[in-house]
């Protein structure tokens, strides 16, 4: 993807970017609703629900969920072309395979 041009109003792949964040934003609800909390973030709620039995698999995979939106909020909506690499790899098996680990501080 080259340089953007002057003059759009949204990036190329703004359904794709809302669709993470909404998934977010589900999450973050069904959590506080099971826990009867009122996190205002998924990590926060991921790690009330770790403490709370939240079992492996499950942790790994709203950790995803989380750095998925959380990259679609931040990364690529510069000049520089609007990229974002959505941490997916669609011929996977189950559809999600993180591709590189990226740290809470860096998102």
């Amino acid at each position: 993807i080259g340089k953007v041009e002057r003059g759009n109003v949204e990036p190329f792949n703004l359904e794709e970017r809302t669709k993470a964040a909404g998934e977010q934003i589900k999450e973050l609800f069904r959590l506080n609703q099971k826990y009867e909390t009122k996190y205002g973030h998924l990590s926060t709620a991921i790690a009330h629900a770790r403490r709370h039995g939240l079992d492996d698999v499950e942790f790994q995979r709203l950790e995803l969920v989380n750095r998925r939106a959380n990259a679609a909020k931040h990364e690529g909506l510069g000049l520089d072309g609007g990229r974002w690499d959505d941490l997916r790899d669609e011929g996977s098996s189950e559809g999600i395979v993180v591709k590189d680990a990226v740290d809470a501080e860096t998102l």
